[in-house]
């Protein structure tokens, strides 16, 4: 069966947590992962030495009009921030609800719209940045507080660009609501801008943010977002590796959804192959990403992926690369094996590449990198014809990791032992005309000796089999290729 990528990839790739470097050293998604709770050992007295009522006191301070005693307040605030990013989540965490709460964080962008110092704009602007890539309620106050209506002016001010930019990513990465709300009401302006703007990082940020516009469903309308996509086609082919993994981190959202996927596949091709081959990790896991969605939507696809060695390409990154980037590769190997027209399956038996992923799923210790290599066996077991089943039957340890298969535990478990059943079924078939000399079904006798016949016989019961469909294909094996085995047993 085909399969959307099940590791979410935005997260698989690591892309987002590898951003926000720079100002900030934490990854954001880590942030959101953990639950945030203010005990005696993360309180901003602790910490820094700060009291909540400091808070207030700047606030007061705040509010007096005096350009001297607000240059210095927001000096102040900045390096509070500035410490408790490097010393504790919880505190930081509490440091932005106090600043909320006491319509701090208001007054701060309030000022961000009067004549105060470029310097203590870039002051606010540190800890609005930090804020943003807190947690939602966070991005929610900077919202609810106008944060973009009192930046998109400052746009215009090369100096504050990044911080502003950076402030949009981390919003618009949040939801689909906060997507759209800095979509509609910065991404024309920022588009703009985009001649004009030469410094690298700036650049890197605005296809950051290009690429969030790609995230999410639904998606934006198609003739609204086509020109940033656009962008991240030129931006594509230039030689700087952050401004190329930005792209294809756009491209790996715009795969998510199939239409989008479809209708720039034409364009996604050349790009995704040649960067598959690239050494950068990031860069080539995304790349290969995208094959593995553009496979799961046509087959036509499949056949200009063939065309272009996209299975040497995997046979390389099997044999090179690093877990996480094997099991994207995986992934997509199990799609194009999937093919109706086009016999993949048969292809990757006769190249030696199901031998190298039954060799990788059976001694791997990893869970998800043998699952991966499942599904790569199970779709070959339906798609194969019988020189390909014949194929997969002698190849050594395949008996041994259908056994493993049997039992590991993964989401969705039924679809993918259902459909294992299935393949193990037609073996077994196959068996029946290979008859060996003692009047044996040798591959039955195969899966004897790993133990899979009692692993199928438990599928049987009802405290064993995850639904009456996959009770019924297990009961169909155990009558019609071992009938009678468990009787001997018993006696």
């Amino acid at each position: 069966m085909f399969r959307k990528n099940e590791q979410n990839l935005n997260d698989a790739c690591s892309l987002r947590s590898q951003r926000l470097n720079g100002l900030r050293e934490k990854k954001r998604d880590e942030m959101l992962k953990k639950k945030r709770t203010l005990d005696d050992n993360n309180s901003l007295l602790q910490v820094i030495g700060l009291n909540d009522n400091d808070i207030e006191i700047a606030m007061t301070l705040l509010q007096q009009n005096n350009q001297s005693a607000t240059i210095s307040t927001l000096q102040m605030l900045h390096k509070i921030c500035n410490a408790l990013g490097k010393r504790s989540e919880a505190a930081e965490s509490h440091y932005y609800d106090l600043l909320i709460n006491n319509g701090v964080m208001r007054k701060m962008i309030e000022l961000l719209k009067t004549n105060i110092p470029i310097n203590s704009k870039k002051d606010i602007l540190f800890v609005v940045i930090n804020c943003s890539s807190c947690e939602r309620h966070h991005v929610n106050a900077l919202l609810f507080n106008g944060i973009i209506e009192a930046t998109l002016p400052l746009l215009n001010q090369p100096e504050l660009q990044l911080d502003i930019i950076w402030t949009y990513c981390n919003i618009s990465s949040e939801t689909v609501d906060t997507r759209n709300i800095v979509f509609e009401k910065s991404g024309k302006l920022i588009l703009s801008i985009v001649p004009t703007v030469c410094d690298p990082e700036i650049l890197s940020k605005i296809a950051w943010l290009f690429s969030n516009f790609c995230r999410f469903k639904p998606s934006i309308p198609e003739q609204q977002l086509e020109p940033f996509i656009n962008y991240l086609f030129n931006i594509s082919n230039q030689d700087n590796p952050d401004l190329v993994l930005q792209a294809m981190t756009g491209f790996v959202s715009l795969c998510e959804n199939n239409d989008n996927c479809y209708r720039y596949a034409n364009n996604l091709l050349p790009v995704v192959i040649r960067y598959s081959r690239s050494t950068n990790d990031n860069i080539c896991l995304a790349a290969i990403s995208c094959i593995g969605s553009i496979a799961s939507i046509s087959d036509i696809l499949i056949q200009s992926l063939i065309e272009n060695d996209v299975l040497n390409i995997i046979a390389k990154i099997l044999d090179q690369r690093d877990n996480e980037i094997i099991r994207s590769a995986l992934w997509t190997l199990s799609n194009l094996v999937f093919c109706s027209t086009l016999n993949v399956a048969n292809m990757i038996c006769s190249n030696g590449l199901l031998q190298s992923v039954i060799f990788e799923g059976a001694t791997t210790v990893s869970t998800p990198l043998k699952i991966e290599c499942g599904w790569v066996l199970v779709n070959a077991l339906e798609k194969v014809d019988d020189m390909g089943l014949t194929y997969i039957s002698q190849t050594e340890g395949v008996y041994n990791f259908i056994s493993q298969l049997l039992i590991i535990e993964l989401k969705n478990r039924e679809q993918f032992i259902e459909n294992l059943l299935i393949g193990i079924r037609r073996l077994l078939i196959l068996g029946e005309e290979m008859i060996n000399d003692e009047g044996q079904n040798e591959i039955a006798v195969s899966f004897e000796e790993v133990d899979a016949v009692n692993l199928i016989n438990n599928l049987t019961f009802d405290e064993f089999s995850l639904s009456q469909s996959i009770q019924k294909i297990a009961s169909d094996i155990i009558s019609q290729f071992y009938d009678g085995y468990f009787d001997e047993e018993d006696f």
